[in-house]
């Protein structure tokens, strides 16, 4: 009796004389159940492909699902209840790039296979659990949670000790401990201040909210305001890690750039000056934009759309320094998303993603419209006047190094970096051709690794709102404007790493895959390690007002601010010699600086010499001809020193001023 040809076993063998790799048995069950249905499915790739693949170290599993943009998800593997010996988290995810390349290129199912799953599902047919698939996926929830839980951990350990710290008498004063509208706390009157002040250089309205909820919370109690900017970074944390793992698909690289974001020393003054809230606020607010981004690209909707811009415009609304972010979705488009690809139809995507982005770009103007009122207000934009357009450019460039070589051997880290106007320009052109030098290498390796061109022009682009064109205060750099500009580099670091760990089992043939992810694992243990004892020591510093100067005066030259900000501390503490010297040091610097001449001039007085006090007074109101304070003691020590009639003048001059 013969036997009845069967369409399924007939295709089968048919395509297996033509080289086609059969698929496993827990996919062939499913297959034929779907068969039955009247779908039809194409063999996965050939197997010429295959062992092309194979032969480069590329990890293949059998395709699950597809992503959304059709290409094949490849899960985690790990060892079974036997221990059979499976490729580990670690390997797979330093071939995930190349494998989702290649799952990418070819799809598995027909469109009438598709058909029919949807059918199935619209008929409310049961779904066939697979083993791995389910087992894949509880691992990488278990994976998710340990990794969190290990990065909060992390930052108590390092930044725990801000409980202990104290207000600083520098722009902390001016945030909560001198500012009565927000040591009163949540109030309508700290609302209304809240939404229509543009003071200390920014409209930051959910700055200000937060530091009342924090008087209103936790009163003057210094470590409790330390605590909520801890809690606010452990959150950036956590998002980053959420962000990078659902748009790159990789698990452990995200994990590895969240724990460097986490411990990185630069990142510590953002998360222990209680004035720089604003800081770790806005990239809250900044992260969850892009996450919301992501979900939107997933499929575009009116609504999801509209939290992405809500969360946008919160980001502003913390700090203004968010207003790249639209520039950072379209390189997030390049990589990882891949929704712009150059080819036929590259500049039509382009520029619908470009129209994409225009409301965000909106936001960003009037954000900067805004910023520039308030810059204007604290006499920055006369900063920047005092400074020539070429010593601007010059250290510009200069400060893009600068902050480079921080990020990658940070010592030597301060809250103040003075603009020191006396560095030969040379050194700023210098600066601009090793980074033009960088640039170039990068886009020569855009194909192979698109990461490098994402990851580079992110740094670029976000940090060069506070490069140093304007310089705010005197300040030419500091360390809280790497706090989101970093993720850039970051980028660049953990996915070049593990892209060259991925060549050695090519490379090297006695090198095999559980070699590489051991040293991969060790090297980002090590840097992870590094980053946590570093920013260990630095948070110390943030302890109080004198520590952190005593720092800066010992890591910097030339740093008037630190010592009249001493000077200060010491006044305060009664330490008047010790003053005295620190405010003689920043005249050194700057014979005319107005706010050190009136603090000498006050030490002096409190030693009973209003002579003397009285010419620096004097001194100061003629730098600084609206300064009421020095207006004040001026006439007081005129008075003192009988030239009655000058004091009365100056005693009114100060009182019109108030």
């Amino acid at each position: 009796m013969s036997r009845e040809s069967h369409p399924i076993r007939d295709r089968t063998r048919a395509l297996a004389s033509e080289g086609a790799v059969l698929v496993p048995p827990p996919i062939r069950d499913r297959t034929r159940a779907l068969a039955s249905e009247g779908a039809v499915f194409v063999p996965p790739q050939s197997r010429d492909r295959t062992r092309a693949l194979a032969s480069e170290g590329a990890v293949l599993v059998p395709p699950l699902s597809r992503d959304r943009e059709g290409a094949v998800l490849v899960p985690p593997l790990s060892r079974d209840r036997e221990g059979a010996a499976l490729v580990s988290p670690l390997s797979r995810d330093l071939s995930l790039d190349r494998t989702r390349a290649l799952a990418s290129t070819r799809a598995l199912a027909s469109t009438r296979a598709l058909a029919s799953t949807r059918a199935l599902a619209s008929k409310g047919a049961v779904r066939v659990h697979h083993p791995s698939r389910d087992r894949t996926r509880a691992l990488a929830s278990e994976g998710a949670v340990l990794v969190a839980l290990a990065l909060v951990l992390a930052n108590l350990l390092v930044y725990g000790q801000l409980v202990h710290s104290q207000f600083l008498a520098f722009d902390d004063n001016l945030y909560v401990t001198d500012n009565a509208i927000v040591k009163a706390g949540l109030t309508w009157k700290g609302v209304v201040f809240a939404f229509t002040s543009v003071s200390y250089f920014y409209w930051h309205p959910l700055t200000w909210l937060s530091h009342m909820l924090d008087a209103q919370l936790f009163g003057g109690a210094a470590g409790f305001h330390h605590l909520t900017s801890v809690a606010i970074h452990v959150l950036n944390s956590l998002l980053v890690f959420a962000v990078f793992r659902w748009s790159t698909g990789a698990f452990w690289r995200s994990a590895v750039l969240a724990a460097l974001f986490a411990l990185h020393p630069q990142h510590v003054e953002s998360v222990a000056w209680i004035a720089e809230r604003k800081d770790v606020l806005s990239a809250f607010f900044w992260l969850c934009a892009t996450a919301a981004y992501l979900w939107y690209t997933e499929r575009r909707s009116g609504s999801r759309y509209a939290l992405l811009v809500a969360a946008f415009l919160m980001a502003l609304m913390a700090k203004p320094m968010a207003l790249t972010l639209p520039l950072v979705l379209l390189l997030m488009d390049y990589w990882p998303l891949q929704r712009f690809r150059p080819g036929e139809h590259g500049r039509l995507v382009l520029g619908r993603l470009i129209l994409e982005k225009l409301p965000l770009a909106a936001l960003s103007l009037g954000s900067a419209v805004v910023t520039y009122v308030g810059q204007r207000n604290m006499g920055a934009l006369r900063t920047l006047a005092a400074v020539p357009f070429t010593v601007k450019i010059s250290n510009a460039l200069l400060n893009y190094v600068k902050y480079l070589r921080d990020f990658l051997w940070p010592q030597g880290l301060a809250i103040l970096y003075p603009l020191d106007r006396s560095t030969p320009v040379w050194q700023g052109w210098a600066a601009g051709l090793l980074l033009a030098a960088i640039s170039v290498a990068v886009l020569r390796a855009r194909k192979r690794h698109p990461y490098l061109v994402a990851g580079w022009l992110w740094w670029l682009v976000v940090l060069l709102p506070t490069i140093g064109l304007v310089s705010v205060g005197g300040v030419s750099r500091a360390d809280r404007f790497m706090y989101l500009p970093s993720l850039g580099l970051l980028t660049c670091v953990v996915w070049g790493a593990a892209d060259w760990l991925q060549e050695w089992p090519r490379r090297f043939p006695r090198v095999g895959h559980k070699l590489t992810a051991t040293v991969a694992a060790t090297l980002a243990g090590l840097a992870i390690a590094l980053c946590g004892l570093c920013s260990y020591r630095q948070t110390g510093y943030w302890r109080d007002t004198v520590t952190v100067f005593q720092r800066a005066d010992a890591v910097t030259r030339n740093n008037m601010v630190a010592y009249y900000t001493l000077g200060n501390e010491y006044n305060n503490q009664r330490r008047i010699p010790e003053a005295i010297r620190q405010y003689r040091r920043a005249l050194q610097v700057d014979p005319r600086y107005p706010e050190a001449l009136y603090g000498l001039g006050f030490s002096l007085e409190q030693l009973g010499q209003p002579s003397e006090a009285a010419a620096l007074f004097s001194a100061a109101v003629e730098a600084k001809p609206g300064y009421a304070l020095a207006w004040l003691h001026l006439g007081r020590a005129l008075m003192q020193t009988g030239h009655r009639e000058e004091g009365e003048k100056a005693l009114a001059k100060a009182a019109q001023l108030k």
